[in-house]
C-alpha cells in the first residue's frame, strides 16, 4: 500500500508499507494512493508519464496514454514481401509502386546493375545502395521506406 504525505495541498513524499495501515496510525496528512488505470489498447497505446492529484480523502494515481512507438525497422526482407508491400501500396501516377518499380526497370536510364539486382537479389536490405538509388527515382523517403519495411516485415509469404 502507497500513501502520500500533504503538506499545504502538496505532496511531500510517498510512503511504501506491506499493508494498509490502520486507522488510529493515519495522520492527518496521510492519505491513501489509489492507482487509476486509464482505459487503452495496448496494441496501439501504452502508458505514459504518470501524475498525482490529491483529493479530498485520498490521492490518485493516473497516467497519460500515449501512442505506442512503431515497431522497428527490419534490416531485411524477402524480395517476395516487398513486392507484396509494393502491390499494396499506390502511387500517385503509376497505379501502384509495383507498377513504379516496373516502369523504372523499363526506363533506358535506369542501370543494368540495377535492373540486374532488382531481378535476382533474393533479401532485400534497408542499407542496400541499390534501394537507395530506386527509392530517390520512386520519390519515396526514408520514412517511407522504414514505413514500408515494416509492413514487408509482417507480410507471411
Amino acid at each position: 500500500m502507497q500513501y502520500a504525505e500533504i503538506e499545504a495541498g502538496q505532496i511531500t513524499q510517498l510512503i511504501e508499507t506491506n499493508a494498509a495501515l490502520p486507522a488510529h496510525k493515519l495522520r492527518a496528512n496521510l492519505l491513501p494512493v489509489e492507482d487509476v488505470t486509464p482505459d487503452y489498447d495496448p496494441a496501439t497505446q501504452v502508458l505514459g508519464a504518470e501524475s498525482l492529484t490529491v483529493e479530498a480523502e485520498r490521492v490518485v494515481r493516473t497516467w497519460a496514454v500515449d501512442a505506442a512507438p512503431p515497431p522497428p525497422v527490419p534490416e531485411s526482407v524477402s524480395a517476395a514481401q516487398a513486392r507484396a508491400v509494393l502491390l499494396a501500396t499506390s502511387h500517385p501516377t503509376a497505379g501502384t509502386m509495383y507498377d513504379a518499380v516496373d516502369a523504372l526497370m523499363q526506363a533506358p536510364e535506369t542501370t543494368r546493375l540495377i535492373k540486374v539486382w532488382w531481378e535476382y537479389e533474393p533479401t532485400i536490405n534497408r542499407d542496400s545502395e541499390a534501394l537507395q538509388q530506386m527509392a530517390t527515382l520512386l520519390g519515396i523517403t526514408s520514412e517511407g521506406l522504414d514505413d514500408m519495411f515494416r509492413a514487408a516485415g509482417a507480410v507471411r509469404v
